[in-house]
């Protein structure tokens, strides 16, 4: 090994500070949801199995409220609990601006009520099963109808 040694500079953040003034365009929550959406499908079987207990630390944090006095709830995080994190924290907070500055928009659909009381059940099933990836999946094929049209009226 060479006795040599040369200086590199590499970015690192102050991560006690916040970054300001960004202006983002709320496409970017349906953006991040297909991504979190692919990454939660695309997990190995054992990081899939994180999803539920992933969930409850992130219920956790959302319900802390510094108001209230108190430490923060400690909280760890694997790094594919973190990730999720990442993206869940993201979506969340940018529909809050969005609701905050009133751009969140409420549109009706027509969709099929038997569909939707299955999907409903598929959903509880796999919460309740410890499935919910599995059974999101098997939906899938099924939403994706109602996506387009989600979709199409997002954009009138």
């Amino acid at each position: 090994m060479s006795e040599k040694k040369i200086k590199k500079e590499f970015v690192t953040y102050d991560y006690t500070k916040n970054i300001t003034g960004l202006e983002i365009n709320p496409s970017y929550i349906v953006g991040l949801q297909n991504i979190l959406a692919t990454f939660m499908l695309n997990a190995s079987e054992e990081n899939k199995l994180k999803i539920p207990d992933a969930t409850k630390k992130f219920k956790t944090i959302m319900e802390f409220d510094p108001k209230d006095g108190g430490n923060p709830p400690n909280v760890e995080f694997d790094e594919y609990e973190q990730s999720l994190y990442v993206l869940f924290s993201l979506i969340n907070y940018f529909k809050y601006q969005s609701d905050i500055q009133k751009i969140s928009l409420t549109k009706e659909i027509e969709v099929d009520e038997d569909f939707m009381q299955s999907a409903n059940d598929v959903i509880k099933s796999g919460i309740k099963n410890g499935n919910l990836v599995e059974e999101l999946t098997r939906l899938g094929d099924k939403f994706s109808n109602l996506k387009d049209v989600l979709e199409n009226s997002a954009k009138e």
